[in-house]
């Protein structure tokens, strides 16, 4: 389901369901990320749930707060700081990272096409999302997403554009998510 009137890249609070339907396969990059063969089949078969929370804190910094159910109520949390500023994690499933966000103008942004089109009027003039994520592990790659709304078939969907490079390899994923509620 589309997100409703006057929902914003400014307030991107709600909940959301992958759009398999609409979504490119995530296998590609999860492989070249390491991830076994098993998990990787578990996670394209399975819908995942994101709850969102997107708000300002008391120190006027842009915050983007994430819990995302997966297969068998798997849950991990996501906290998005959007300056700029390398965060270190330990990822259950990747392992190591060095993770980093902002909001970004798409002129300012540099990279693939890919991470610049398709993306609503509203949300070109507003900026972006943009997450970096590096491996700290055994290989090494990076991930580059950029959130926002996207028109498709008529209607607007909460999407994320991600680019992964590492070892030579280079492959591009969008992922669709219908809106479900707040």
């Amino acid at each position: 389901m589309s997100v409703p009137e006057g929902f914003s890249i400014l307030n991107l609070s709600g909940t959301f369901t992958s759009n398999n339907t609409l979504s490119d396969s995530m296998d590609e990059i999860l492989s070249l990320q390491g991830v076994s063969w098993i998990k990787r089949k578990a996670i394209s078969a399975a819908s995942v749930t994101l709850h969102i929370k997107h708000y300002t804190d008391a120190d006027g910094i842009e915050r983007i707060d994430i819990e995302r159910k997966g297969p068998g109520g798997n849950t991990t949390t996501e906290d998005r700081v959007l300056t700029w500023t390398d965060k270190h994690a330990d990822n259950p499933l990747l392992g190591p990272v060095i993770a980093k966000s902002r909001r970004v103008k798409i002129d300012e942004l540099s990279g693939a096409d890919f991470l610049k089109t398709g993306w609503t009027d509203e949300t070109l003039e507003h900026g972006l999302i943009q997450l970096c994520v590096q491996s700290e592990g055994k290989t090494s790659w990076v991930l580059v997403q950029t959130w926002g709304i996207e028109a498709i078939n008529g209607g607007k969907y909460y999407t994320r554009h991600l680019h992964y490079s590492g070892s030579g390899k280079v492959a591009i994923v969008r992922q669709v998510y219908d809106y479900v509620g707040n």
